[in-house]
């Protein structure tokens, strides 16, 4: 026995004829237009997907940080270590430099680059943020 696949419907809000114009054509429409005037300029200028697609990553890397400090400062109050504030401070510094370079570094995968640059590429972003880290906890 064979499944027919079945096709998904849009959600209708109400099939009501409103003036000759179905609710579907008035809300649908608008949408419909947007996304082909945006497959179309992404066709056009391939840069806009990149540009796109990193200032993407830098908001997402943003909300990482404010998110991870958050909880971090909270889990820290619950400790009852001495040297605590020695290590809300390193995390303080280091996560936006890790945080940049991480951004770039998801940046250049984008990129259709060679498999052995991406590799080279990779390598030296893990070498930055070991250094980082060594260079962080050295300063206290």
């Amino acid at each position: 026995m064979y499944h027919q696949a079945v096709r998904a419907q849009p959600l209708l809000i109400g099939e009501a004829e409103a003036g000759g114009l179905s609710l579907q054509s008035t809300t649908w429409r608008p949408m419909k237009d947007l996304i082909l005037l945006v497959s179309q300029l992404l066709a056009q200028h391939a840069w806009i997907k990149y540009a796109l697609e990193i200032t993407l990553l830098t908001l997402g890397a943003a909300v990482l940080r404010v998110v991870t400090l958050r909880l971090f400062k909270r889990w820290t109050m619950l400790l009852n270590w001495r040297h605590k504030h020695f290590l809300v401070a390193l995390v303080e510094r280091m996560i936006t430099p890790i945080l940049v370079i991480a951004v770039v570094s998801a940046g250049f995968n984008l990129f259709p680059l060679s498999g052995r640059l991406l590799t080279v590429l990779n390598r030296s972003f893990y070498v930055a943020v070991l250094a980082i880290g060594i260079y962080y906890k050295s300063l206290h």
